[in-house]
């Protein structure tokens, strides 16, 4: 009646006029039937009408954004959810990845499970606000195209995706708008391993000199050389130019 979708207990109890013992049972038995959804302790997510059925389950979106911004984070998604968002797979994730400035935990929200990354502010950029349907305030924020490959790169352990990464940049590599951004992702949030990586593979596939020299010239020159593919034997040719063994 009140159209408040996400509320801490302190308020629930205030507006509902009861007990804070009343209110805690009330709340704790609404969650474990799943008429609301408890974001944190003392914080939860209530649905606009009674669902049908009896139970209600949010989107992960949902459950994200007024998790974080109770928080007052800065955060972005990332991971399998964005590839299969852009098209890049057609699996979808059974779990959804956040980076964002104040969390590092795995957390479920009704059924789905969220994992969120802590990462420092400066590793936040390049995202779209995307509205939720029927949410008038609240938005997801996606990664760019060119920020989930690069991504994909940076964090290839968490999703197990470079060789995955380097056919998608391999498909783009004569799109400048998509490569000049893979570009600046690498230069302003990627270390030296991921610009040493993009760099390689964007020469490799042929792009475009003019476009790849600035992250080229990010980096130092170096007499030590990682493999290309952390996850194939290391055998193959000296690449002296961006200081990785070619062992794709």
């Amino acid at each position: 009646m009140r159209e408040v979708r996400c509320a801490d207990s302190e308020r629930i109890q205030t507006e509902l006029r009861l007990t804070p013992k009343k209110s805690r049972e009330l709340l704790d038995k609404m969650n474990r039937r799943g008429l609301i959804v408890q974001l944190q302790r003392g914080l939860y997510l209530i649905p606009d009408k009674l669902p049908p059925g009896g139970t209600w389950q949010p989107s992960a979106e949902l459950a994200i954004f007024y998790y974080l911004s109770y928080k007052k984070a800065q955060w972005q998604e990332t991971g399998p959810g964005v590839f299969q968002y852009h098209g890049l797979i057609e699996q979808l994730a059974n779990r959804s990845y956040v980076y964002n400035d104040k969390v590092s935990a795995t957390r479920k929200f009704g059924k789905l499970e969220v994992q969120f990354i802590r990462v420092p502010s400066s590793r936040l950029g390049k995202f779209e606000g995307i509205k939720l349907k029927g949410e008038p305030i609240a938005l997801r924020r996606i990664a760019t195209l060119p920020r989930i490959v690069f991504d994909a790169i940076y964090d290839y352990k968490r999703f197990g995706s470079m060789s995955r990464a380097y056919t998608w940049i391999e498909h783009r590599f004569t799109d400048p708008g998509f490569v000049k951004e893979l570009i600046d992702c690498a230069i302003e949030h990627g270390n030296v391993a991921s610009r040493r990586r993009i760099g390689w593979v964007l020469e490799s596939c042929g792009a475009k000199r003019k476009l790849w020299q600035p992250l080229r010239d990010s980096l130092n020159p170096t007499r030590s050389f990682i493999p290309v593919d952390p996850g194939k034997p290391s055998r193959g040719k000296i690449n002296k130019e961006w200081g990785v063994l070619d062992n794709a």
